[in-house]
């Protein structure tokens, strides 16, 4: 499957999700949306012989790289499924990536909710904690469900 036909699966997608028949892609082919407190991007990157399709929030603005930030950065990747957190250019970036040969709609829609969950649910405590800027300070977004790969003490299921 070429780039192309990865990218016009993937706004067609898209479109489905967000219930948008025009989308419109930034100034390097991706396309951006908003949800809750972030900023979101969908971007097909690789060759066509490769192509893959990259899902990220930019969760905190102008936060500073410091040994507890980039710590607690490691602890939530430890407890995070698929997605990923790391810290650049003063940012903290939620990203997932799947690969274009095995897109789907499933795929893509667990991609995308990765992505989702874990920036609104982390980034309201990286900024309390930490300093800097939500995307969209004027949206106080209620706090989400913890969107780790473990359960936490107590929430086991019981026969």
């Amino acid at each position: 499957m070429s780039r192309d036909m990865v990218d016009a699966y993937v706004e067609r997608l898209l479109e489905e999700f967000t219930g948008t028949e025009a989308l419109q892609k930034d100034e390097q082919g991706g396309y951006p949306f908003r949800y809750k407190n972030s900023g979101y991007t969908v971007r097909v990157v690789g060759n066509d012989d490769r192509p893959a399709v990259r899902v990220w929030s930019v969760a905190l603005h102008e936060v500073e790289s410091t040994p507890e930030l980039l710590g607690l950065l490691n602890t939530i990747n430890q407890r995070l499924l698929h997605a990923r957190v790391y810290w650049a250019d003063k940012a903290v970036v939620f990203e997932d990536a799947v690969s274009g040969l095995a897109l789907n709609k499933g795929t893509l829609e667990s991609s995308l909710v990765d992505v989702l969950e874990a920036s609104n649910f982390f980034a309201p405590q990286l900024k309390e904690k930490f300093g800097g800027t939500l995307t969209f300070e004027e949206e106080a977004a209620a706090p989400g469900a913890d969107p780790s790969a473990e359960p936490a003490a107590g929430d086991g299921l019981y026969l």
